[in-house]
């Protein structure tokens, strides 16, 4: 295989076989060096009538030893090989990212600018996509009237809430970004690179699916519609059978196939052909004894599993975490069948906090005290600290213990959940419990049967046996108990953080640090606490905040000055 530029311009007219090199671009960090591997190879052993000229948008700092790797691991053929640095490091730094992906995500939207001039077609490529048939008939679509061939998002295309999100009509078709067909004359003549670019940093609050919304935006449309098998998400279409027809997989949800506890429809095919190339050896980082044993069991026996393994766990975690008394508390509530209030002692420290064993508190003591969750430090004269969300106060326990100094005003709108924060607050009295929720207005609305999924607004003047919490906004509380600045913002509001920092431009000059747990950052599982535009509404909040970082869930932003430690 030889390695090099594109020496031979492409014709988008030709209809026979090819017999000049088509160009296929993918981009690639060392993330996604391995999976990019994986793609090329399959590409290439099922067309190997087809000679490719591939260009691989990389870094600047892009290992050598990567490039090799990545070059040895294609089967013998017509075809390059060229790694392109990719230009404008700078200004794809700061383009908005969320969730697992990486700023490789914005590569495509610089290929016009690194490819060669001759270069007027190619054939776009996920990194998470594997080609398991012929694809000659994809290159030889007549482009001519469009800028870009894709495939339909059917589960976002049809949804109105995701429309009014990213501000696109319903009337405009939206197209999945994974795998394209450019028409790279269009893309030049009317830019369509740097107008995504650009609406990126300047509409960061219509963007949920970085480069695919930015190019759905400038394109609005105008695109020529492929058919499904040419971008086969199995995550959206369980059919084995209707899998068997697609060239293309594309396995884009955080599921992937490379994942020990993936159980994605044709991971295999991902496998096939990984085991030829230089990443052979490959073990998944989530391949442990437990969950071995444990995917086994689901497999052979799935109602035996989901009800001993999980009590046993259960069991497991409560012994760890508070010894033999916990346990066996513990197993008799699984015979009883009920819930207890259970005293659990703080790590390096002679207090207990009241927990309900059995429940969500038990995972929510181990991510705060024994993970560290709020491990990061504030100036020891911090003095005013604002959990929203705090449930059963388990981080504003976390924070008194912290910053001797602090009132912490710990918020949480659920009946059942504040009944024990309020058990929790009088064991320490620097926390200040309100039951209320924060949100974008002042109001009420009712919890139903005191469960926290069966929330809804309030009606004026309604009759109703529901519990009424009231809706507080940040600057109402501000007011109510005096506080001009705050060390400190932990928001945990389960999707509402859009609604919280609507009117952030009145109040976010008073708050010094922010952290908060994003749930459009959750599994599709949880789609119950799935919002997208949580983060973008963060990031706008945040813009002036110089300090910025991840630590676990947590997304956390920090004037300068204001923390000592992340």
């Amino acid at each position: 295989m030889s390695l090099g530029a594109l020496t031979h311009p492409i014709s988008p007219q030709r209809t026979e076989t090819l017999m000049e090199p088509f160009a296929v671009v993918c981009g690639c960090d060392e993330k996604y060096a391995q999976h990019t591997c994986v793609l090329l190879r399959s590409l290439l052993e099922n067309n190997p009538k087809t000679s490719f000229a591939i260009f691989i948008i990389v870094p600047s700092n892009f290992p050598a030893a990567m490039q090799s790797m990545l070059t040895d691991s294609m089967p013998s053929g017509e075809h390059s090989l060229t790694f392109l640095p990719v230009c404008n490091e700078s200004l794809i730094s700061t383009l908005p990212r969320w969730g697992w992906v990486s700023y490789a995500v914005y590569y495509p939207l610089m290929i016009p600018d690194l490819l060669p001039a001759a270069v007027r077609r190619v054939l776009y490529l996920d990194a998470d996509i594997v080609v398991t048939g012929d694809i000659s008939d994809l290159l030889h679509i007549d482009m001519s009237q469009h800028p870009l061939a894709a495939a339909l998002e059917p589960s976002l295309d049809e949804s109105p809430e995701f429309r009014k999100k990213i501000n696109l009509d319903q009337s405009i078709p939206y197209f999945n970004s994974g795998v394209m067909v450019l028409n790279l004359d269009r893309w030049r003549s009317e830019n369509i690179g740097r107008r995504a670019l650009d609406f990126l940093t300047a509409h960061p609050e219509y963007i949920v699916f970085h480069d695919q919304c930015a190019l759905n935006q400038i394109i609005r449309g105008n695109f020529l519609i492929l058919s499904k098998e040419w971008n086969f998400r199995t995550h959206l279409d369980a059919s084995i059978e209707r899998a068997k027809h697609a060239r293309i997989l594309h396995f884009s949800s955080e599921n992937k196939p490379w994942l020990f506890m993936s159980e994605y429809p044709l991971k295999e095919e991902y496998w096939k052909y990984l085991k030829k190339t230089e990443w052979k050896n490959y073990v998944e980082p989530d391949r442990t004894l437990a969950k071995v044993v444990r995917k086994t069991l689901s497999r052979y026996f799935p109602k035996i599993l989901s009800k001993s393994d999980n009590f046993a766990k259960s069991l497991h975690l409560h012994l760890s975490l508070f010894g033999i008394r916990g346990v066996a508390r513990r197993a008799m509530m699984g015979l009883l069948r009920s819930t207890a209030i259970f005293g659990a002692r703080l790590p390096r420290a002679q207090q207990s906090v009241l927990i309900r064993l059995g429940t969500m508190d038990v995972a929510e003591y181990q991510h705060v005290f024994i993970s560290d969750e709020y491990g990061f430090r504030l100036p020891p004269k911090a003095s005013v600290i604002i959990d929203v969300g705090a449930n059963i106060g388990m981080s504003a326990v976390y924070f008194s213990q912290r910053y001797p100094n602090a009132k912490i005003i710990a918020i949480e709108p659920e009946p059942n959940n504040f009944d024990v924060l309020s058990k929790n607050a009088a064991l320490f009295p620097r926390i200040v419990p309100v039951h209320a929720r924060l949100w974008n207005r002042d109001g009420f609305f009712s919890i139903c049967d005191g469960a926290e999924g069966g929330r809804k607004p309030a009606s004026a003047g309604s009759v109703s046996s529901d519990i009424l919490v009231p809706s507080l906004t940040l600057n109402t509380l501000l007011s109510e108990y005096g506080i001009e600045e705050i060390d400190l913002l932990k928001i945990d509001a389960k999707g509402a953080e859009c609604e919280i920092f609507e009117d952030f431009f009145t109040w976010i000059d008073r708050v010094k640090v922010v952290c908060v747990e994003l749930h459009d950052r959750f599994r599709p599982a949880f789609r119950d606490r799935f919002r997208p535009g949580c983060s973008q509404a963060f990031e706008i909040a945040t813009a002036d905040f110089p300090i910025k970082w991840q630590r676990g869930e947590l997304t956390c932003a920090a004037r300068e000055g204001a923390i000592l430690q992340r």
